[in-house]
């Protein structure tokens, strides 16, 4: 019962945030205006409105995992490659801008902590050892791809620049969020086997 008012509770307050975000300007202003900021918290609500949606039975676990996955990586692609105003294209190499502040370091990792999690959420079941080290694996590899990928797009990109630091980072947010659902999955079978039939044992 509790899970289910959490969830209902999580659907009012993304669809609540989505509505916001959306007409937030136009409400203010008079003017309709959908900027990088409302586009952020429109994502942002719309994965919350999912996680309330997901334990409901419409469709599959896997499916909502997807779509969760599909919607945070729309949001880090738009965050970023949009081009910083008022800057120049970097002047130095591809992967050589070596500085960095503790606030980029957090979002950095931050950022990238929920999509490992989704990674490694949306892979198939990873009951064995050597299952679950091919399904970090591959969400690392992944993860670490989107990353370069990014840093690598963003060296052309007016005002910003592309750190091999951002893309360690991105990778260390990556291996957080799938340590996390590993770590998840092993107490939730833990919990699992505490509901199941009292043994007796043979006298």
């Amino acid at each position: 019962m509790q899970v289910q008012v959490l969830n209902v509770l999580l659907l009012i307050a993304g669809i609540g945030g989505m509505l916001f975000t959306a007409g937030f300007d136009f409400f203010k202003k008079g003017v309709p205006h959908f900027g990088l900021f409302q586009f952020a918290g429109f994502v942002i609500s719309a994965i919350v409105s999912i996680a309330g949606l997901r334990t409901i039975g419409v469709l599959r676990s896997k499916a909502w995992d997807c779509l969760l996955l599909l919607v945070y990586l729309a949001g880090i692609l738009v965050m970023g490659l949009r081009p910083m105003h008022g800057g120049m294209a970097a002047s130095r190499g591809m992967f050589q801008d070596l500085g960095f502040s503790f606030r980029d370091v957090a979002i950095n990792i931050i950022g990238f902590v929920p999509l490992g999690y989704l990674m490694m959420s949306w892979m198939p079941p990873a009951d064995r050892f050597h299952r679950k080290s091919s399904a970090l694996f591959l969400c690392l590899a992944g993860c670490t791809g989107l990353s370069l990928l990014i840093e690598s797009l963003q060296f052309y990109i007016p005002g910003r620049s592309s750190s091999a630091l951002d893309v360690f980072f991105n990778g260390l947010g990556a291996f957080g969020g799938s340590l996390y659902w590993l770590f998840e999955k092993k107490l939730s079978r833990r919990g699992g086997r505490g509901l199941g039939p009292r043994q007796i044992p043979d006298s």
